[in-house]
């Protein structure tokens, strides 16, 4: 992440700035447009102007009636604010629109203000080296500026750093909130002290450091009508800073995968334009969009060409044929109906996204384009229609949802697989998955849920689930859902997931290795992530108590360490007071600078670890506090009730390379370089009379290089089985194999792992701690001595930039259309080309192994079950008489999965906990 900057959009603050700048527009419907139009433009600056590598958007929820924690906390709050005028309140849900079709994050709760939630990004951000741009003039979210951390005002084009905060207020960012409290706001209804602001608070924060030590010090405050205030209005204070003072632990979902700037939803965007007249804002996003490389000419005339269509198409929306089934001879005549066609679309309607808690209201059919038919079994409104009873209905249609002859089509069937097994139903036969279709045809889209599908293939706008359960706490579950709006709803799913897939795969017969990998991997997999996912892994809460203590105490002897050398208190995760402990109190020298000052990110704390032992221990500082707090204190609470597990959700159609991911919670991100984060591996344990294996591929990316680059030297050294890391350390210092340190085989490794992400000298010298000529020298000589690699990485940028996208061993598609660009993303896009088939092959021969495994395990009634997949990496739970015969099948069924020039090893272990398998 070195050297990119996220940029953090105060929504809500733009929002009110459109709408007092900009009066008396609307469209020729009447609809102003005045802060949609403003809100737009500051974006579209913003965007032209920086164009941000990573970028989201945050917003109060303006529709949620949740009250924040300063509500809950002064009820005074706000109280002063008058009701939002009606001609802005109208345009509301524009805003999200605009920012969705732009393909921008956005980041809101209800019951969390957008402040919060820029603090918290920023922290998180910064904790992985990110720089931080906060797009705003909001005096309160100065306090977050120091290290990294800048604000940008748009609309004034002026950039404020933690200067710009100590001349407005006297103080460094980090002691603002006191300025504040002591101030209050007149615009938030914040009390502060009578007869102080801004200037006199800064200069007694200035002197005193905090509001405690003020409080504690008034004797010593000139003024005798201050004095008598701070005493008086003491509490009053300290209520105003709980008030100003931001949050940093919102529960926000912080993954940079999705934060990178990309192309927007160009068909939303048009038509979203288009009803809104902003015909000329469309023309100058385009050229900006076209000199990027994201939109060309064909592109923008059957962006034109699809508004005419979408008329044709809202017209045809009068000749849907949506109804509901009541009866057992209407829900006979469907199933009768549904095999006569040879195919059907199937759908769940629930309670819940969460399969393992879902309870199913409803299911709907589709077996023909523009028809769909809802079966409720669980509406319980009040005033609700008779209904057909779950059991009957699920009697009635289990025969043919577990036909595995009779063709079915889903949208995530996973999900529906999930809920069905948990309700005795084995659903079978799914032949097509328009998500997983729309993810081998295009897998760095932002989404492939059924809306984007909807609105990418056949130009269509789908009813949302807001629009039939509202937003917010008032959000109607769907068993509440009235049915005159339940019924073209749910019946709207499978329709779109019919008709979406004849469009897929006419696309996919086009290219039959995409068609093959959704039919053969893609699909099969799925079912297994869902026995994975119903599986779920045994954790020891004993164990994770015993592990927050620990790390408790541990904190709490770090920082006492930390403060001696510091000689004073000493906020580990304040970049401002770290900067000046470290370069003006200890004199270290500066390694890196940023446009705030010193940098006392990872890396150069790092650095400095090696003159002084503060540093180190506040790295060590930080990595117990986040180990803490991410898995330690929050796994416990993930636990499912029924199972006494908890049960992660693979996700399938995320990674552009093809790699799984895990997420509620993360297991792919438990820390395994350090002592602490092995720990908590010991956490996850088997069940009574059972075992953990763990069987992992050895360094199989690099593996993978050998045999499609075909280099003589890495392939006769795997086999003769030499230590590959020790070969390229002789290689690269020209030295003798058995000469080789320790140190020079580090380098090795490094470097071997990191030319297939494209790393260049700055980080190698930066990993190493070498000079930047040293680190070139390293990769010259690497791909002197490995020449077939050279060769081969120069073939993957031409076959890219003549094709415009990277093929994995089995065909898998990664699109790469910033190669034709220059600068940041034409080197993205040719680290992508290089990386892409040696880190996709590698995610599809894992995935294959877990579907002959899966397949074996129910073939031959094995008493084991898969659990986990983290990276290159299995976990399976093996009862114990078994284990001595399961584990040389298994390693072997994943060594053999594919025939490789350099042979695949899988490396195992095994334990009671998934610590002591490794």
């Amino acid at each position: 992440m070195d050297g990119k900057t996220l940029y953090l959009v105060d929504g809500s603050s733009y929002i009110y700035r459109a709408f007092y700048a900009i009066r008396n527009l609307s469209n020729s419907s009447g609809m102003p447009t005045n802060a949609i139009y403003g809100f737009t433009q500051m974006l579209k600056k913003l965007i032209e102007d920086e164009d941000p590598d990573l970028i989201a958007v945050t917003f109060d929820a303006f529709d949620a009636d949740e009250h924040t924690f300063r509500k809950k906390l002064y009820d005074d709050y706000k109280a002063n604010r008058s009701a939002m005028p009606d001609e802005l309140r109208i345009q509301i849900p524009y805003f999200r629109k605009v920012v969705e079709a732009l393909n921008i994050p956005i980041m809101e709760q209800a019951g969390v203000e957008a402040d919060d939630l820029i603090a918290t990004a920023t922290l998180q951000a910064r904790d992985i080296g990110l720089g931080v741009c906060i797009i705003s003039a909001d005096k309160d979210l100065m306090q977050l500026l120091g290290d990294g951390v800048t604000m940008l005002d748009t609309m004034r084009g002026r950039r404020y750093s933690p200067d710009d905060v100590m001349e407005r207020f006297a103080v460094t960012p980090d002691r603002v909130k006191y300025v504040l409290a002591l101030a209050g706001d007149t615009s938030d209804n914040i009390p502060g002290v009578p007869g102080i602001g801004e200037k006199t608070g800064g200069k007694l924060i200035a002197e005193f450091g905090d509001l405690e030590t003020l409080l504690a010090n008034i004797d010593k405050v000139s003024g005798k009508k201050r004095k008598e205030n701070l005493t008086e209005f003491a509490d009053q204070a300290r209520l105003s800073l709980e008030l100003v003072t931001l949050r940093e632990d919102c529960p926000i979902i912080f993954d940079t995968e999705h934060l990178h700037l990309s192309p927007p939803n160009f068909q939303a965007l048009t038509e979203l334009f288009h009803e809104l007249e902003f015909e000329s804002v469309l023309q100058d996003l385009n050229r900006w969009f076209k000199a990027r490389g994201w939109l060309d000419d064909r592109t923008i005339e059957d962006l034109k060409d699809s508004l005419r269509d979408e008329e044709i198409t809202r017209t045809d929306e009068e000749r849907k044929d949506y109804s509901a089934i009541y009866t057992l001879e209407a829900l006979d005549a469907l199933l009768a109906d549904i095999k006569a066609a040879g195919r059907v679309a199937f759908d769940l309607e629930t309670t819940s996204v969460d399969p393992l808690q879902a309870r199913i209201v409803g299911m709907s059919f589709a077996y023909k384009p523009n028809h769909g038919v809802y079966i409720p079994v669980a509406h319980t409104y009040e005033g609700a229609p008779e209904q057909l009873s779950l059991k009957v209905v699920l009697e009635r249609v289990a025969p043919l949802l577990e036909d595995p002859d009779f063709p079915k089509i889903g949208q995530h069937y996973k999900y529906e697989w999930l809920v069905l097994k948990r309700h005795g139903v084995a659903f079978r036969g799914v032949t097509f998955d328009t998500m997983l279709m729309s993810y081998v045809l295009d897998p760095g889209k932002n989404s492939h849920g059924l809306d984007t599908i909807a609105f990418d293939f056949l130009h269509h706008r789908n009813i949302k689930f807001t629009d039939v359960a509202g937003r917010g706490k008032n959000q109607l579950t769907f068993d509440q859902v009235p049915l005159e709006k339940a019924t073209p709803y749910a019946s709207e799913d499978a329709d779109i997931t019919l008709m979406a897939c004849d469009v897929l795969l006419k696309q996919l017969q086009e290219e039959p290795k995409l068609l093959e990998l959704h039919n053969s991997l893609e699909i099969p997999l799925s079912r297994v992530l869902g026995i994975m996912e119903l599986n779920g892994v045994k954790v020891d809460c004993d164990i994770l108590r015993l592990l927050s203590q620990e790390f408790e105490v541990e904190l709490e002897k770090l920082q006492d360490e930390i403060n001696v050398l510091a000689g004073g208190e000493v906020n580990p995760n304040s970049p401002t007071q770290l900067r000046e402990v470290l370069f003006e109190r200890l004199e270290l020298p500066v390694k890196k600078r940023t446009k705030t000052g010193p940098s006392t990110d990872q890396s150069v704390l790092e650095q400095l670890s090696e003159l002084h032992p503060l540093p180190r221990l506040i790295l060590e500082y930080r990595s117990f506090s986040k180990l803490k707090g991410t898995y330690v204190d929050a796994l416990p609470e993930l636990i499912h009730e029924e199972t006494g597990r908890i049960h992660t959700d693979f996700n399938q159609a995320v990674a552009a390379t093809g790699r799984l991911s895990s997420s509620n919670p993360n297991l792919q991100n438990i820390p395994i370089r350090t002592d602490r984060g092995r720990e908590i591996r010991r956490a996850f344990i088997a069940d009574e009379g059972h075992l953990l294996l763990a069987a992992d591929y050895s360094q199989i990316e690099l593996r993978i290089m050998a045999h499609l680059s075909g280099d003589p030297v890495l392939l006769e050294a795997y086999h003769n089985g030499q230590d590959i890391h020790a070969l390229t350390a002789s290689q690269i210092f020209d030295v003798a194999l058995d000469t080789v340190t320790s140190e020079q085989r580090r380098a090795g490794k490094t470097i071997n792992f990191g030319v297939m992400y494209g790393m260049g000298p700055r980080r190698l010298a930066r990993d190493l701690d070498i000079s930047m000529p040293e680190a070139k020298s390293y990769i010259d000589n690497y791909f002197e001595r490995y020449k077939g690699v050279a060769a081969y990485f120069e073939k993957l940028v031409a076959d890219a930039v003549e094709t415009g996208y990277a093929l994995t061993m089995f065909g898998r598609k990664r699109l790469l259309p910033t190669l034709e660009n220059k600068g940041a993303g034409r080197a993205f896009a040719e680290r992508a080309a290089i990386n892409t088939p040696i880190q996709g092959t590698a995610a599809d021969i894992i995935k294959l192994a877990m579907i002959d495994i899966q397949k074996r395990i129910e073939k031959e009634h094995w008493p084991a079950r898969m659990l986990l997949q983290v990276h290159d990496e299995l976990i399976f739970e093996i009862a114990e008489d078994a284990m001595a015969e399961l584990r040389p099948k298994i390693c072997s069924m994943m060594e053999d999965i594919v025939s490789l020039n350099a042979p695949l090893i899988v490396e195992s272990g095994v334990g009671k906990n998934w610590l002591d398998a490794k």
